[in-house]
């Protein structure tokens, strides 16, 4: 079946153009906070030093520039007198792990903006983040490699002068400028179905507000003009020599992975895949520090795979597994936060994150494998040029189906990508699509229970990476994982990575039934009677 093609033009323009709403001037309403989940971990940026919540903390960056912050997000600022630093999160010196938010933020205070971009120092930095960064001539916002600290912007004009907003997440600007969602946006969501164990993602750089865009990593936004620039990636990226690939690699994953663990508890969510198993093995040195974790999904069960073999794993490795079971009902009050929170416009949601408010150790830092992706090739050959790439291949790529909303959106990402330099436009769409929106959309919606840290989250280290051949990047050997795993901690190689899944004897069952033509003439009362009977037997 063919790709559906828009009905019109696509709303969204290239990276640099600017979109505005016309407001009266006004300002806007002193929300009181309820609950500390609410909005937990998010900030709100804008022209106005009252907006956010009560309880929240507040930074005045410029005359124009104000922030509010939730309480449990890290915020630090440092300046000079004529520049300034605003750092909302964490961020990690590989190089000098013992190094704070503060004392990197000096360092970077000092270094020489004129002749170069702010966004390109941070190269070497690992964390999740986004950083204002004021100076004479500008004041901009960027964040971490992959954009895992999101960032959504969204302008007014009041009397001819352009006000710029930012914040964590769309719903949290569109309350505080009275907007209404995008008509196209709702019908592209609700076409998703609603599985309350689907993660609900917009592509491009769209939002549920035709107002309201993303932040895509390798841009930065200005925040004087509302208008945004890709800034990576601008030169050819070279080749690596596999082995430097892989003791480069390590050497700057331990940074990272040392430098996190000296400032915070730490905990890792195991499954039986490729990711956990390389953060597992980057804590060779303090595992016994770290809370590992698996949550058990419906249906899977103690038996899955994703349960089973980190638990024989870990075993072995004499380290506690904790399962996190699913709750049994989801809290409406939990839900209607949650789907606040993250500005949802489903009836279901994940129960993942109430999973986590039960029972995960608020205290830790969850450390992730996420944009290993980039990494590992996973939409196939890279494919260095665009010519032969559609809007119709991405999102069959991406699974996003050929609503003419989510083409559209593709279609915007596509065309502000005028040059991959060699990085490859799928390695490019995994970074910026599947790391930067998707895997970052997840990550913000467990803002509400926990903190996450991806050590693979670094500019510097992912170009390392990716300039290792494809060959040692790909299924289903990914030679440069587990050589890094097998340098690092050798022995969590022990128990098979991915090994194939046991088929439960009512699936066996079912299908043996199909393959021979029976399970589809079976009535449904009698299908009831076998589930029933399977159950028991199992």
């Amino acid at each position: 079946m063919g790709c559906l093609q828009p009905s019109r033009p696509s709303p969204l323009k290239s990276a640099r153009s600017k979109f505005q709403v016309h407001l009266p001037p006004r300002t806007p309403a002193h929300v009181a906070q309820a609950d500390p989940l609410l909005f937990r971990r998010q900030f709100l940026l804008g022209p106005i030093d009252s907006i956010g919540l009560q309880g929240w903390r507040r930074q005045r960056v410029t005359e124009d520039h104000h922030l509010s912050v939730h309480p449990d997000l890290e915020l630090t600022h440092v300046s000079d007198g004529e520049k300034s630093l605003t750092l909302l999160g964490f961020i990690l010196d590989p190089e000098n792990p013992s190094q704070d938010n503060t004392g990197i933020l000096q360092e970077l205070l000092h270094e020489d903006w004129k002749n170069g971009n702010p966004a390109m120092l941070t190269a070497r930095f690992g964390g999740r983040w986004a950083m204002v960064v004021h100076d004479r001539t500008r004041t901009i916002i960027f964040h971490d490699a992959t954009g895992m600290r999101q960032v959504y912007y969204g302008t007014t004009i009041v009397e001819g002068q352009v006000h710029v907003y930012c914040g964590s997440q769309p719903g949290l600007i569109a309350e505080t400028l009275k907007l209404s969602l995008d008509a196209e946006a709702v019908d592209y969501i609700r076409s998703k179905g609603n599985n309350d164990l689907e993660v609900y993602w917009i592509p491009g750089h769209s939002s549920q507000y035709s107002q309201i865009r993303a932040l895509l990593p390798n841009h930065l936004l200005d925040l004087k003009t509302g208008t945004t620039l890709r800034y990576w990636p601008t030169e050819k990226l070279e080749p690596v020599v596999y082995q430097h690939a892989v003791d480069e690699g390590l050497r700057q994953l331990r940074g990272l992975m040392t430098s996190a663990r000296r400032r915070y508890a730490l905990a890792i969510a195991m499954t039986a895949g490729w990711d956990s198993r390389l953060m597992l093995a980057l804590t060779a040195e303090f595992a016994a520090q770290v809370h590992f974790f698996t949550l058990v999904y419906p249906g899977s069960g103690k038996d899955s795979r994703d349960v089973r073999v980190p638990n024989r794993l870990l075993k072995r490795l004499k380290l506690k597994h904790h399962l996190i079971g699913y709750p049994k009902r989801i809290d409406d009050s939990f839900r209607n936060i949650l789907k606040r929170n993250s500005s949802s416009i489903h009836v279901a949601y994940c129960a993942d994150a109430q999973a986590m408010h039960d029972l995960y150790p608020s205290d830790r830092v969850c450390v992730t494998g996420d944009v290993a992706e980039i990494v590992k090739n996973y939409h196939g050959n890279s494919n260095p040029g665009t010519d032969n790439i559609s809007a119709c291949d991405l999102a069959r790529l991406s699974k996003i189906g050929d609503h003419p909303f989510g083409i559209a959106a593709l279609q915007s990402w596509i065309s502000s990508v005028v040059n991959s330099h060699g990085i490859g436009i799928l390695n490019l769409f995994c970074w910026e699509q599947m790391a930067g929106r998707w895997q970052a959309h997840i990550r913000s919606e467990y803002d509400i229970v926990q903190e996450s840290f991806a050590p693979l989250n670094c500019r510097n280290l992912l170009v390392v990476l990716l300039g290792a051949n494809e060959s040692h990047r790909s299924a289903p050997g990914f030679e440069l994982f587990r050589q890094i795993i097998q340098n690092s901690w050798s022995e969590v190689l022990a128990v098979p990575i991915n090994p194939p899944e046991r088929a439960s004897l009512k699936q066996s069952i079912i299908t043996w039934l199909g393959a021979v033509g029976v399970y589809q003439v079976i009535p449904q009362a009698a299908k009831d009677f076998m589930r029933r009977v399977v159950r028991k037997v199992a």
